[in-house]
């Protein structure tokens, strides 16, 4: 199962954020669409109604055409800069050719054995999305620092003079002194949110790599029952693999 990938910033540029709602949900069930049929970012006319529910679709690939985000073609439309960003068909197969003969190979070496334990992953997470770091906690006001001020605590929204004055005169100092907390307020949101993010690409890495190390499953993690598979009998040198993969790929 490949992943698609989506930049924190995606939301707000210029091409996308001037997007209708239409245009814009047309335009992340394209990517999805594209990516899950290894199409290579290409819409043909007669797809399009597999990718949306979206009625009128064709009025909103318009939009999308104008704003520079889709490319028209022959035949229906290209998705800009498609694999920038996400993974190609060929190298999609390549993984998971790579994925079965790593399941071939480790059923050849244990059909005899037995036992369930689990095979050794890839040195890579196929498809994962690159780490960033993340924001420290400041050691003081318990807020999370952001940018270059790494432990600045929070600012108070008052100057020195009027703290606490519950209705203080018209003051500049005041007015900067918000100013300074709103945007601290903001950078720990976006410090909050780029952690969130990073817990969250870290749990997707670990689950993709239990999928790579185990030879019940096939590469989208499901059992030949149709069910999801939990990854047992997993043994405990297998787990241990899996999480030494993430920790070697994430050393400098």
């Amino acid at each position: 199962m490949p992943w698609v990938r989506f930049d924190d910033q995606f939301p707000i540029h210029r091409k996308v954020g001037a997007l209708s709602d239409a245009s814009f949900r047309l335009h992340v069930e394209a990517i999805c669409w594209c990516v899950r049929n290894l199409t290579d970012g290409a819409v043909s006319r007669e797809d399009l109604p597999q990718v949306t529910r979206i009625k009128k679709a064709e009025r909103y690939a318009a939009e999308l055409v104008r704003r520079g985000v889709w490319r028209e073609t022959a035949d229906g439309w290209e998705i800009h800069d498609f694999l920038d960003y996400q993974p190609s068909k060929s190298q999609v197969q390549r993984n998971r050719a790579a994925a079965a003969e790593r399941q071939r190979r480790w059923r050849d070496q244990h059909k005899h054995s037995g036992h369930g334990v689990s095979n050794g992953v890839t040195s890579s997470v196929t498809n994962a999305a690159p780490s960033r770091p993340v924001p420290t906690r400041s050691t003081q006001g318990g807020g999370l620092a952001h940018g270059g001020t790494p432990g600045a605590p929070e600012p108070p929204r008052q100057c020195p003079d009027h703290i606490g004055d519950p209705d203080p005169p018209k003051c500049g100092a005041c007015a900067d002194a918000r100013r300074r907390r709103d945007q601290w307020d903001a950078d720990q949101a976006r410090a909050d949110a780029a952690r969130r993010s990073a817990q969250a690409r870290r749990r997707a890495e670990l689950r993709q790599a239990e999928i790579d190390a185990c030879h019940q499953c096939d590469d989208r993690g499901y059992l030949p029952t149709g069910r999801v598979c939990h990854h047992r009998p997993m043994s405990t040198t297998g787990a241990a693999a899996a999480r030494a993969a993430l920790t070697r790929k994430e050393t400098p």
